[in-house]
């Protein structure tokens, strides 16, 4: 399976020195070779077999959305939406505001809000969802936002022009690059404190089956199981018909 990918389109002229094209990547020695065998035939590299006969963790495991779903953007390149190493560092690739289950664009409902504050929320809650449904087979190992040590968001120059309109230039907060920016920090650590908007444990299937939740007890049937047993909401009310 391939690794984990973040591309962005920079522009001609964005990078220093005239350079079309900046690549960055992290390697975990064996990993590749560690994917493509099962651990039963001796290999050649002693590294590599001291890797199997560790039954504490995994080497490395991917999460590879191939198909149409409610929970995750299936992906549109030869990418996987996530790499875990050591069973503890998970290298997620980049999320765009993609709606899973049309693999279109989020749009605002309201004139107030525009439309890449919906995608930078979108993406958190994308992100969220994949490291919910991450396993290491068998034993929970799926994460949080609030786990992240680190991430990177891109906003396009479309979303700045947006902001151009502002005429009070003496306002800290109206100068438009930084309004952008305090905006999309508000966003992201909204995301970030509420975990994109997803329950922890409803895509990989480990929330308990107990009590409903005080916060939205509409997400539980009324055997108290979160989403009905299935792995996400929308899962549930188009296999239930319940739309309410």
């Amino acid at each position: 399976l391939p690794p984990s990918r973040a591309c962005v389109a920079v522009g001609k002229g964005a990078l220093p020195g005239g350079r079309r094209v900046m690549m960055d990547c992290s390697l975990q020695r064996g990993s590749g070779g560690y994917l493509r065998s099962d651990g039963d035939s001796p290999d050649s590299d002693s590294y590599l077999n001291q890797a199997f006969q560790n039954k504490h963790h995994l080497l490395r495991k991917c999460l590879h959305v191939q198909s149409i779903s409610h929970w995750a953007p299936v992906c549109i390149g030869p990418y996987s939406q996530a790499n875990t190493l050591r069973s503890a560092l998970v290298f997620l690739a980049g999320m765009i505001g993609l709606v899973p289950e049309s693999m279109r664009f989020i749009e605002p409902t309201s004139s107030e809000v525009s439309s890449w504050e919906v995608q930078l929320c979108q993406s958190w809650k994308n992100a969220a969802a994949v490291l919910d449904g991450l396993d290491d087979g068998g034993r929970l190992m799926g994460g949080k936002l609030e786990d992240s040590l680190g991430a990177l968001v891109y906003v396009s120059q479309t979303a700045l022009e947006s902001l151009l309109d502002v005429d009070d230039t003496d306002n800290y907060e109206s100068v438009p690059w930084k309004r952008l920016w305090s905006r999309a920090d508000i966003i992201s650590r909204e995301s970030l404190s509420c975990n994109g908007g997803i329950v922890m444990g409803s895509v990989d299937g480990s929330a308990p089956d107990t009590q409903p939740s005080d916060v939205d007890p509409s997400l539980y049937d009324e055997d108290g199981v979160l989403y009905g047993g299935y792995e996400d909401e929308g899962t549930w009310r188009e296999m239930t018909g319940n739309t309410e």
